[in-house]
């Protein structure tokens, strides 16, 4: 309840808004609108199928430049602004997609994204709540432990399973 008198007391109740208040509102309305535009996985869905049959029954070679990818487009999530904060700021996504996929975890860039995201806000909300640190050191904690904890998970789950696949991989050779 000490943020709350802090807060009310007027000495920091505009820092402590413009710091928390303004980027949690923004957050909250971007996480929103992400949700509610980004699934047309039905749309989609029915667009491929067209595709397919179309291709099923054209007649005759095709040229290439006449020849269409009936393949699943590998998108990093369903939601198209993790899509473009994937493309634009995850230095190797292939790379990551790769560790996920050794860890034995069928997930999409996009939920580990919101993973990330997440600790990274409560890590940073409960700092500042709890007034443990300074204000303007809390998001810097909240990004290490966001971006740290599931990069360490993942990394766990994979030596886990390889070791895992070495165990039992002379039964199977026998």
């Amino acid at each position: 309840m000490n943020w709350i008198n802090t807060l009310l007391s007027g000495d920091a109740a505009a820092e402590n808004l413009v710091i928390w208040g303004l980027p949690a509102v923004i957050g909250v309305v971007l996480v929103v609108v992400a949700f509610l535009l980004g699934d047309d996985s039905e749309e989609r869905w029915k667009r491929r199928v067209k595709r397919v049959q179309d291709f099923r029954q054209r007649k005759g070679p095709l040229t290439p430049e006449q020849a269409i990818s009936i393949r699943r487009k590998t998108q990093d999530s369903s939601i198209p602004l993790f899509d473009l904060m994937i493309k634009r700021f995850l230095p190797r996504p292939d790379v990551l997609r790769q560790r996920i996929t050794k860890a034995g975890l069928h997930i999409s860039l996009g939920t580990y994204l919101s993973i990330c995201i997440g600790i990274f806000a409560i890590v940073t909300t409960a700092m500042a709540l709890l007034e443990v640190i300074p204000n303007l050191a809390a998001p810097l904690i909240g990004l290490f432990l966001g971006v740290g904890i599931p990069h360490i998970v993942v990394g766990i789950l994979a030596k886990r399973r390889h070791g895992k696949f070495i165990s039992l991989f002379p039964d199977a050779v026998d």
